[in-house]
Formats: C-alpha cells, structure tokens, sequence
C-alpha cells in the first residue's frame, strides 16, 4: 500500500453501503487518480484510498495503457477500429489520455464518469466490469481546441441527488449536464453569473477560482471549491455564483484539487501540490460550519 501519492482527482465511495450488519458502517474510501510515482504529476493511475488510514490500493486501472479495451457508450459495443486524433493520435484510446481532472461516483449505476483534459469526450468506467466506455457521438463541451489559458479545460464534475451528472469548466463559462441513463445526452447549461455581493471575487477570474472540484447539496446546488481554495454556491436553475469565502486554517501550500462528502455529512479536500501524509489523508471539515447552509449536503 502507498500513502503518499499525490491527490488530483477524488471522489468519494463512502455509500457502498453493505447489508451484513446494521451496525456495519459505510465504507470510507474514495476514488483517486494518481501517478505511479510520489512527485509525479502524469494522472492515469486509479485507485482507491482508505480514508481511515490513508493507505492507497493496488492500481485498479492503467488509465495510459492505449492498447486497453474500450467500448462505445451508446451501443455498448466494442470498437472495432482504434480511435485516431489529429492532435494525439492513437494515444487518444488510453483511457486518461491527457490526464483526467474531473471524474464523479455514480452510485445508482456504479460507475465514475469522467473527462480527459485535452480530449472533448465523456467516458465512463463500469465498476462493476472495469469496463470503458466512450460517448464519441456527442461533444462535450463543443471545444476540442482547448484556449491557451486552459479556461474552457473542464476540471470539476459531479453528480447530483437529481441523477444528472454536472461538470464546470475552469473559467465557469460553461455549466455541462449530462444523463447517467441508458440514453446517454449531453447539455450545455450556459455560463455561471457572479452573484452582485460577491465584492469583485469572480467566479470566472483565473487566479482566483479556477481548478479545484464541485459537490452538490440536496436543494439544488453545486459548492465550488477552486484550487485557491475559494468557496462558491452556485445555484442550478438561476446559475448565480455566490463566494462564500476562503477555507481557514489549510497549511501553506494546500491547493484543494479535490472535495468530496463523507457519511457523516462532512466535506474532505485533497491537495495534489504536496506529497506528505497530512495532505494524503484529507483533512475533515464540517459542512455546517463551512457553510453555515442549514440542509444537508447529497450523499452519492
């Protein structure tokens, strides 16, 4: 077991609850891509990581290995043919080609929905069969060319107590639903408006609110954590941003690349900037006292 592999991408697997006891509780683990190495920064390893001891596993899926199995999410079919890119190649066909920094848990499927960074394409593993499976016949953003900047790069993704998945690009611009279904479709929700209190910290400012990972409540809203460890409450159906402040008490250096909701209705954030044990197990924060938002946050 490693324990010191740097975070990027985590989410959380504490609902896989098992009926053998009613005293068992929920599994603390979560979903993590990392490198094979401790200061590595190629993300195409997945794993799972104990959060009750830090302790990663075994890798579950070599997400660089281009010659792996992959299948067409709409007819589930196997590709007959190798995927080619003008820009990648064949390379394109690994399954975190370009690395990946937005995934999110489907519980009621069992699957992680994901998206390379550079690839304009959601795909998604069958945890079950360990299966990929691409959505080649839809875009995903619509923006294959990604801008120099790396704003319209999609770096957050979860999905909601509504069974869609939501994913967000860096610079906000873009708010991207998708279905977890049989039929699989893809919506761009259109750009995320700055709430008028927010005191110039905007959601789409780069130095400020880029990176980092989303979760969502059980009301209807997503909380934006940018690797600058700014916090902000969007809201679906009017798409508002509202900043809720910076996280206290994070060390110098803490970069929140990665949030996620435990079973005990508390949100844990990873860093993927440091390698030491305290930025492997995450840190526990109580959403009440984060949020001060009075309902419970959707655990899935």
């Amino acid at each position: 077991m490693k324990k010191h592999l740097p975070l990027f991408s985590l989410l959380f697997g504490a609902l896989l609850l098992t009926n053998f006891s009613f005293s068992q509780k929920a599994d603390q683990f979560a979903y993590a891509v990392t490198d094979v190495q401790q200061q590595g920064a190629n993300w195409n390893f997945l794993r799972k990581i104990d959060l009750k001891t830090g302790a990663y596993s075994d890798v579950l899926l070599n997400g660089a290995d281009a010659s792996l199995v992959a299948y067409n999410a709409a007819t589930k079919k196997q590709f007959e043919t190798p995927l080619n890119d003008a820009r990648f190649g064949t390379a394109v066909n690994a399954a975190f080609a370009t690395g990946v920094a937005a995934l999110a848990y489907d519980k009621k499927n069992d699957r992680l929905y994901y998206t390379p960074m550079f690839i304009d394409q959601l795909r998604y593993i069958d945890l079950k069969s360990m299966k990929v499976f691409y959505l080649t016949d839809q875009a995903f953003t619509g923006k294959p060319q990604k801008s120099p900047d790396q704003g319209n790069i999609v770096t957050r993704m979860v999905i909601a107590s509504d069974g869609y998945g939501y994913a967000m690009t860096n610079d906000a611009t873009q708010l991207i639903r998708f279905s977890t279904g049989k039929k699989m479709e893809v919506a761009d929700l259109g750009t995320i408006v700055d709430d008028q209190a927010n005191n110039g910290i905007s959601i789409h400012n780069s130095c400020s609110s880029f990176g980092g990972d989303i979760i969502a409540d059980d009301e209807g809203n997503l909380y934006v954590f940018s690797a600058r460890n700014f916090v902000f409450k969007v809201n679906l159906k009017s798409k508002v941003a509202t900043n809720l402040g910076v996280i206290k008490g994070l060390p110098n250096g803490f970069t929140v690349n990665a949030a996620a909701v435990s079973a005990e209705n508390k949100i844990i954030v990873a860093s993927a900037m440091a390698s030491s044990s305290f930025y492997c197990r995450p840190q526990l924060f109580n959403s009440n006292s984060l949020f001060n938002c009075g309902h419970n946050l959707a655990n899935f």
